[in-house]
């Protein structure tokens, strides 16, 4: 069998199904990564709406860039772990002071970021892996659908 016969060419027909898996896949992964990052996008959103500046010592380096830190608030301890701050984590050690925002109606609520930078990154991550995997999806889909049948 042809693939003529198996497939009548129709390019309308075609362009539907690929914006489809292209719709599916984005939907998919869109999805995914914003339910993933729900709670962290709510605390940062908490941290921008009312932030409060400090500062905490390293408690410890992690893996990919991350450092642990504590701080107190109104003498109450509270630690966290997280992103390192700007460009100079490599010269962080443990009990260095580093920059860090809180929620002073939460205190627990911390990082040492800067949590408006971090709601951009978290706004337009999700449309970038969903873009990226509809892409991916797509050009399989019609790789697959294309393909000779002989």
């Amino acid at each position: 069998m042809t693939r003529d016969q198996a497939h009548p060419t129709n390019f309308g027909r075609d362009v539907l199904l690929a914006l489809g898996v292209y719709l599916i896949a984005f939907l998919l992964v869109f999805g995914v990564d914003k339910l993933g990052r729900a709670d962290y996008s709510t605390r940062i959103d908490d941290l921008v709406a009312h932030p409060a500046y400090g500062s905490a010592i390293v408690t410890s380096l992690e893996q990919h860039n991350a450092i642990c830190y504590r701080y107190f608030e109104n003498g109450s301890p509270y630690s966290a772990c997280g992103g390192a701050p700007g460009e100079n984590w490599a010269g962080l050690k443990v009990g260095y002071s580093v920059p860090i925002v809180y929620d002073p109606t939460n205190p627990a609520i911390s990082c040492a970021c800067d949590p408006r930078s971090q709601q951009s990154l978290l706004s337009t991550g999700p449309l970038f892996f969903g873009a990226f995997a509809g892409l991916g999806a797509t050009v399989i889909f019609l790789i697959w659908w294309w393909r000779p049948l002989d």
